[in-house]
């Protein structure tokens, strides 16, 4: 259907190979009853009165409807319903613009203005939907979702609401003529991504989840890894043999588990019963720890980098134990701290592009989306890696300026003296 939508010549080949029935999911166990039964109920009485035939008419036509529906005027008397849908599966549930829409998307707000319900939906991949609701971290599942004996062992299922047909398609091609030459596709490709359904905002709105969990993450690991060097540097032995023995285990763990994992785990086991923490929350958690983690490591690394005979120098002139690390070793250690902590945070900008793992929509996943929905791979591609870039860019020449303020040559013999006294 959405490659019709978007006038791509495919033509079906034989007959249909499966009969394929939908449902909505919930919990397995801890599920609620009543709007279970309220679905049931609603999927029945619009089996009987057309409102579903109404509604495949609607959505499964040669073009794009032009009417969607208006799930924000629904008044809530009765609850919310934290729905998990796709972002760009076509015409089950989708993104465009700022709102979902399809199918089911209008089929769960007629549901919900007759049982006095409020929608709140998640767009998500479809490898999450389940997940999200088998965590408990959404009420409902709606994508498309088959029914499966296997899907039935770890979800509930509603009844039937459509019934689909699977069929075989191939791509026929687009004969090249004078009106299609290469400029004339390049804009279409052009005013598809950026243009058409004012899709330039969903970069935007990818762009600032991007920055927001990347600054917040260096900014808490930092803290996170730096408190915890201090700690192995306290004068009380307690202190200091606890926080060395949670920095080996915690640094070992972090380096010997792949982010993506750490980052699930977090989402879909640690908070699995805060349904309301956002996964950009448990993102910026995710990546500070990643990042503390490394932080540690190089703090100790460039600490030790620094000739002991500088602590006795400093002793010898009258610096006190703190003085001596933050006026003469500190200083010194980040000329070889600041050049790999600089790459490992640019790393941490390009590594947030997984957090569409755990449903949350960063510039990579906004980009997907696009794609997904115009079939153009060019543009969506190239604007997402440019994005990256100056991001990129922008976080190194910054934190260019840091370094050179570290720079052994602009310590001049005053600032270094500063506070101590002369003896």
């Amino acid at each position: 259907v959405n490659m019709m939508w978007e006038n791509k010549p495919i033509v079906a080949i034989g007959d249909p190979i499966a009969t394929i029935e939908n449902g909505l999911i919930l919990q397995k166990d801890n599920y609620d009853q009543q709007l279970l039964d309220n679905l049931n109920e609603f999927i029945s009485k619009s089996k009987q009165d057309g409102t579903l035939d109404s509604l495949s008419n609607h959505w499964f036509s040669d073009t794009e409807p032009t009417k969607h529906p208006d799930y924000n005027t629904l008044t809530g008397e009765n609850g919310i319903i934290k729905v998990a849908v796709t972002n760009s599966m076509k015409p089950m549930a989708y993104r465009k613009g700022d709102l979902f829409t399809g199918y089911e998307v209008d089929f769960l707000t007629r549901f919900a203005k007759e049982y006095g319900y409020k929608l709140d939906f998640q767009g998500m991949d479809f490898d999450a939907l389940i997940p999200a609701v088998v965590t408990g971290k959404c009420d409902l599942g709606a994508a498309s979702v088959s029914i499966t004996p296997e899907r039935k062992q770890s979800v509930t299922f509603t009844d039937s609401h459509l019934t689909t047909e699977s069929i075989a398609v191939v791509y026929q091609g687009i004969k090249q003529d004078e009106s299609n030459t290469f400029i004339n596709s390049i804009s279409e490709s052009f005013e598809k991504t950026f243009i058409r359904e004012n899709r330039w905002k969903l970069i935007i709105d990818g762009i600032i989840i991007t920055i927001l969990i990347s600054l917040l993450a260096i900014i808490f690991g930092t803290l996170l890894g730096f408190g915890l060097y201090m700690l192995k540097r306290s004068s009380v032995k307690l202190i200091r043999i606890i926080a060395i023995n949670i920095a080996r285990v915690y640094s070992r763990i972090i380096a010997g588990t792949p982010v993506v994992v750490i980052l699930m785990l977090l989402f879909y086991v640690v908070f699995s019963s805060f349904s309301e923490i956002s996964g950009v929350f448990v993102a910026v958690i995710c990546f500070s720890l990643t990042f503390g983690a490394f932080v540690y490591d190089h703090m100790t690394v460039s600490v030790n980098s620094v000739d002991k005979g500088q602590i006795e120098a400093a002793y010898a002139l009258g610096y006190t134990k703190n003085k001596t690390f933050f006026k003469i070793i500190f200083p010194q250690s980040m000329s070889v701290f600041l050049p790999s902590y600089c790459a490992q945070a640019v790393e941490l900008i390009k590594a947030t592009s997984v957090v569409g793992y755990i449903a949350v929509n960063d510039l990579t996943k906004m980009g997907d989306i696009i794609r997904s929905n115009t079939y153009e791979a060019f543009f969506p591609l190239i604007s997402t890696a440019v994005i990256y870039f100056l991001l990129t860019w922008a976080l190194s020449s910054l934190l260019g300026l840091v370094k050179k303020h570290f720079e052994p040559k602009r310590r001049t013999i005053k600032k270094i003296l500063k506070g101590v006294k002369n003896i």
